[in-house]
């Protein structure tokens, strides 16, 4: 958790006004303003990666399957392999 973040879960649960919280914090409103907004992006990053770590795949129909004598190979830095027939 980062110091935006932490910052962000004490006010929270004080139940304070910004301005209030930020000065028995002993920093400026603007100051809190910047760790609350801060928290806020970490926070959406968090959840946008989180989201698109899991691939997403498509269904296609290649229809009648039928002999291919050409295709492109693409191989991933991983080991993965992907083969495309071209028709």
């Amino acid at each position: 958790m980062t110091k935006y973040e932490k910052m962000a879960d004490r006010f929270a649960k004080s139940g304070l006004d910004k301005d209030v919280f930020a000065r028995k914090a002993g920093i400026k409103g603007s100051t809190l303003r910047y760790y609350l907004r801060r928290a806020k992006e970490i926070r959406a990053s968090k959840d946008d990666s989180e989201e698109s770590s899991e691939p997403e795949f498509m269904a296609i129909d290649l229809g009648a399957s039928t002999h291919v004598d050409r295709e492109i190979t693409i191989t991933m830095p991983g080991g993965l392999i992907i083969r495309v027939p071209i028709c």
